[in-house]
């Protein structure tokens, strides 16, 4: 039979989204049945030990990838390529990343490519960090065989920033993992109960929890009993921004409470204490929390901008997160229609069910074998 080999450059996976995603197609049935014979994963040692065990996958290594960006780099540059021809292997970076061999590449952080969100950070390092990556992405974008989009709206916006073939682009969803797929009756909720509103995410500073912050404690102060729970490590600059709203009338923080990070095992029992989602980044490639919490069934409350209607549809409320009465209003409407939240979980639920793992696999594998056809077969 002949070797029809893929070679997947994780050097920069480490944790996070981008590491879910690799562990999940790589324990699919998809990924078993898919016309690659051989797929070789180079990532750091403790990337490989978070990967099942397959006849097909080959786990490896090489010491560079355990030191920093420069060796890394070096690695990249220099002994990547040879290890790819050696094999006549199709190359994937499913992080953002380059090469001087053919590659596939993927789409997984708008943030650099959105001008009016970096200018939030103007003036800082994370500025300045961000607008080289704005540039190292479009690099990697313009020389890519094939670029993996999260969405049509990164697709376009992609589009829009880079001279791309449209043929190179190809819209793949992600999966959701079966954990979060519980429908936990949140519309139970009787009349005059605490509505317990949750935001998941990094306190950053296109996220504008403050702005929600500010909105609750207004309806709590005319009368309204809610309960805002924000989950979520943070950036120092968009800390102290939450810190002043919530020092703004703090004999109403008894309706504010910031957990800080907390552990992704833990984030079940976390959505399992809310009675709708609320969600308020004005820059966001896919938001998968929100994916998470669909799956759970919460009724969602979400920003309006970016990608957030071309991912979730009908299935969720829009408001402006940088409008107070929009805030305001949209939560009142859900905190009092029990009819409201039933219909959005109910179509939380419907769309969640459509997102599995499974899916995304076969959909990525089917892909890069065409561009393995494309690129690798003489």
């Amino acid at each position: 039979m002949k070797e029809v080999s893929l070679t997947i450059d994780a050097s920069n996976i480490r944790a996070g989204g981008g590491l879910t995603h690799l562990k999940e197609i790589l324990s699919s049935q998809a990924f078993l049945n898919s016309k690659f014979t051989r797929v070789l994963v180079w990532a750091s040692q403790a990337t490989l030990d978070s990967l099942k065990d397959f006849d097909k996958l080959e786990k490896k290594h090489h010491a560079y990838l355990e030191q920093g960006y420069l060796k890394i780099s070096i690695w990249q540059y220099f002994i990547l390529p040879r290890e790819v021809k050696s094999t006549n292997s199709l190359l994937f970076i499913p992080g953002t990343g380059s090469s001087r061999m053919p590659y596939i590449t993927m789409f997984r952080n708008l943030l650099p490519l959105e001008s009016r969100e970096t200018r939030r950070y103007f003036f800082s390092k994370t500025w300045l960090r961000l607008l080289l990556l704005r540039e190292i992405h479009k690099y990697s974008f313009k020389n890519a065989s094939g670029i993996i989009c999260l969405n049509d709206y990164c697709r376009n916006h992609l589009k829009g920033h880079v001279n791309v073939n449209s043929s190179d682009l190809k819209v793949i969803l992600h999966g959701l993992s079966d954990k979060f797929k519980k429908n936990i009756g949140v519309n139970k909720r009787k009349t005059g109960d605490v509505f317990r509103l949750l935001y998941v995410s990094v306190v950053d500073v296109y996220k504008h929890q403050w702005e929600i912050v500010r909105a609750v404690k207004d309806l709590v102060e005319k009368g309204k009993r809610i309960e805002l729970i924000l989950v979520g490590p943070s950036y120092p600059p968009a800390l102290k921004k939450l810190n002043e709203e919530l020092n703004r009338k703090p004999e109403l923080n008894h309706a504010i409470r910031y957990t800080g990070k907390i552990p992704y095992e833990e984030l079940v029992d976390v959505y399992s204490s809310a009675d709708a989602f609320i969600f308020a980044s004005t820059c966001e490639t896919y938001g998968m929390v929100v994916t998470e919490a669909m799956g759970m069934g919460l009724p969602i409350l979400c920003s309006k901008y970016s990608s957030m209607r071309s991912n979730f549809g009908s299935s969720a409320i829009y408001f402006n997160p940088l409008d107070q009465e929009s805030i305001k209003s949209n939560i009142t409407l859900l905190e009092e229609s029990n009819e409201l939240r039933e219909e959005l979980s109910a179509k939380a639920l419907e769309f969640a069910e459509k997102r599995t793992w499974e899916n995304c696999a076969g959909a990525t594998f089917d892909y890069l074998f065409d561009k393995y056809q494309e690129i690798c077969v003489e």
